[in-house]
């Protein structure tokens, strides 16, 4: 969230001229790509290429906290600030979607269904999550909360984002970028597509993939898009983002995928950034970002929780599905609400990290 897959875009970094103090369309498109990335876990075959939404919250992160923390790390934070800034935005939501991975498979154990962690490899992987590592007993990154691998990613290169500002070597970022796309393209020509990178195995193809969004992200930080224009282009741009994401072109290309990561996304990202939404749209654009963190990390453990239930009384697809979308946005929002922010003031109390209580990508 990071996704991550998955990123708040009200904390812009203290530039001359500051920065607007949101940037409401991205927002709304962070939000719209969250629910697309729930719809692609719900029903596979309508999303076709939901899994690119991890790209487009990789680049958004990227330019989220370039703007955010570069200025303060050059100006000291450092790199323990840093990192415990980044955890405690990241942590409380991160431990509910964990928290609901643990009861879906205590939950597995107790009836002797499969597939069930062993408890020694169910310890070990919520351990290993909460501290935003890869679970080392697992195929799967994260087993416990199948989404938030991404978030082991982001974390990843965020403190490798941080280590080459600090030492003065932001010159290398370029070439760590162009590194990455050529992973992309060689992956994608070998997989056939790049819905990869969750796993041990293709763990590679995930470093890919967050490096070459995440580097596009910092660059866009560079440019000062200060001043954007206002009107419905925002809410083309919202339908857009998820139209191609319910797209691909053939049965598995990766010609699609990699035009999304370089070229599409990227190109709805600038245009997001450089417009704001009507007046009527600006609330709908703040709640929207308010779900998509929340969401994104809850939503398939919860899926997985809901779906058993359902099967378990008799229930049909059709009464349930819409009954969990409408059971995971009301947490989203609970949790967003009563959960996130009381736990990151009380972190960053203990702790005292600089601005982690704000709102942050």
């Amino acid at each position: 969230m990071t996704g991550d897959p998955a990123s708040s875009l009200d904390e812009a970094a203290p530039a001359r001229p500051p920065p607007p103090a949101r940037y409401l369309t991205l927002d709304a498109m962070r939000g719209v790509a969250a629910l697309t990335v729930v719809c692609f876990h719900l029903a596979p075959w309508t999303v076709r290429s939901g899994y690119l939404a991890v790209d487009f919250f990789f680049l958004l992160s990227g330019f989220v906290i370039a703007r955010t923390y570069g200025d303060r790390l050059r100006r000291g934070l450092g790199f323990r600030g840093f990192i415990a800034t980044r955890a405690i935005r990241l942590f409380p939501l991160l431990a509910a979607g964990v928290a609901l991975g643990l009861i879906r498979h205590l939950l597995q154990i107790g009836r002797a269904s499969s597939p069930a962690l062993a408890p020694v490899d169910l310890i070990l992987s919520v351990v290993c999550n909460l501290a935003f590592l890869p679970a080392p007993t697992s195929p799967l990154l994260s087993p416990i909360d199948g989404p938030t691998w991404s978030l082991v990613l982001e974390m990843a290169a965020n403190a490798a984002w941080a280590l080459l500002v600090i030492l003065g070597l932001r010159r290398w970022m370029p070439a760590l970028v162009a590194i990455s796309a050529v992973v992309l393209v060689w992956a994608g020509l070998n997989l056939g597509s790049l819905n990869a990178g969750y796993t041990w195995e293709y763990l590679h193809v995930g470093f890919a993939r967050v490096a070459f969004s995440f580097g596009a992200g910092v660059f866009f930080a560079r440019f000062r898009l200060n001043s954007r224009q206002g009107g419905w282009v925002s809410a083309v741009l919202c339908i857009a983002l998820p139209a191609l994401l319910f797209l691909r072109v053939g049965t598995g290309s990766a010609a699609y995928d990699l035009t999304f990561i370089f070229i599409m996304g990227p190109a709805l990202f600038f245009l997001g950034a450089s417009h704001e939404p009507p007046v009527p749209l600006r609330g709908l654009a703040r709640r929207l970002g308010e779900l998509s963190y929340p969401i994104y990390v809850i939503h398939s453990p919860l899926l997985h929780l809901v779906e058993n239930f359902a099967k378990s009384v008799g229930a049909p697809r059709y009464v349930w599905t819409p009954a969990f979308l409408v059971v995971a946005v009301v947490l989203s929002f609970f949790l967003a609400r009563y959960w996130d922010g009381p736990m990151r003031r009380k972190l960053t109390a203990l702790s005292g990290a600089r601005g982690a209580a704000l709102p942050a990508g």
